[in-house]
């Protein structure tokens, strides 16, 4: 799976996660707000009542100033996967360190490794002159071109 789809998954997983915290604090408000009805209507009028019904609203005052957050939090996340959906998707390829320079050439020259400034071989000048060699006996001076430009 590439670096891209793992993120949007991860940021997928993110959205339903705070749609799932909302939710629970939803219930919780609503919950607060039948304790709330119930103090109301069975409570006499002091200073007892008072507090808890203070109590219950800040609590859900809280609750909704969370779920305000997590709502925006969401839609920003939305707004990123939009912006991100067209971009090309990012390979990691992992290189063992022992893998010998023959390998990494015919690695690079199949395509399967690029090669740019994260390539291993990158700053190695006779690897450089051996693909220059390789695209000029191939007549594929387009590639040359890219690599002597890159290099400058």
């Amino acid at each position: 799976m590439n670096l891209n789809n793992r993120i949007k998954e991860q940021l997928q997983q993110s959205i339903e996660l705070l749609r799932q915290k909302v939710n629970i604090n939803l219930d919780i408000i609503h919950n607060n707000e039948g304790i709330v009805r119930a103090l109301l209507q069975n409570e006499p009028v002091c200073s007892s009542r008072s507090e808890k019904l203070e109590m219950k609203f800040n609590e859900n005052k809280k609750l909704l100033e969370d779920n305000h957050e997590a709502i925006n939090l969401q839609l920003s996340i939305i707004k990123y996967l939009e912006q991100v959906k067209h971009i090309q998707p990012i390979e990691i390829h992992f290189i063992d360190p022992n893998t010998s320079e023959a390998d990494l050439f015919e690695m690079t020259i199949r395509g399967d490794l690029v090669f740019n400034s994260t390539h291993p071989m990158y700053n190695d000048t006779g690897f450089f002159e051996k693909l220059i060699d390789y695209y000029t006996n191939a007549e594929n001076y387009e590639m040359c071109g890219k690599l002597v430009k890159m290099k400058s």
